[in-house]
């Protein structure tokens, strides 16, 4: 039996035939991959890390010691690991925008080059579901960051 299908992250289509597909028919089924919607990510069911007691912030690392730990380089990289400190010095797991471009720019590693990327790098992480915008300028970790929150636990 041949199988053909596509997976666009939660989305799919699978198609089965008992026979061998021509070419033409071949073209037709990757012209329905567009077709089949994207499903949006899905929150954590439960979170990592936890900040349950309310007005008690986490200890995090300073920024330069969660980039060294986390090997960042890049501006995703660095956005990565001051967007993990944000939500570990967070009493409620949200962070605003300013706090983690502050975060950010005080990282040694920091390149002025980098202000103009910032947006396309962020708007990028919310698409892969690192993080996800609460509303306003505010923000969570999604589940891909939320995985690296223990790689700072020992720092």
């Amino acid at each position: 039996m041949f199988k053909f299908a596509i997976n666009r992250k939660e989305g799919s289509l699978t198609i089965e035939s008992e026979s061998m597909l021509d070419v033409e028919t071949l073209k037709e089924l990757i012209g329905l991959a567009d077709m089949v919607p994207m499903a949006p990510p899905q929150p954590p069911e439960a979170p990592v890390h936890s900040n349950s007691n309310l007005g008690h912030k986490a200890e995090a690392p300073p920024i330069n010691a969660a980039v060294a730990k986390l090997g960042a380089k890049s501006l995703r990289e660095i956005l990565e690991a001051a967007a993990l400190v944000e939500f570990m010095k967070s009493s409620e797991g949200i962070f605003s925008k300013k706090a983690w471009f502050d975060t950010a720019q005080n990282a040694l590693l920091w390149k002025e080059s980098f202000m103009s990327n910032r947006a396309a790098a962020v708007k990028a992480m919310i698409t892969s579901a690192e993080i996800y915008e609460k509303g306003g300028d505010n923000f969570t970790l999604g589940p891909l960051l939320q995985s690296k929150l223990s790689q700072l636990n020992d720092i």
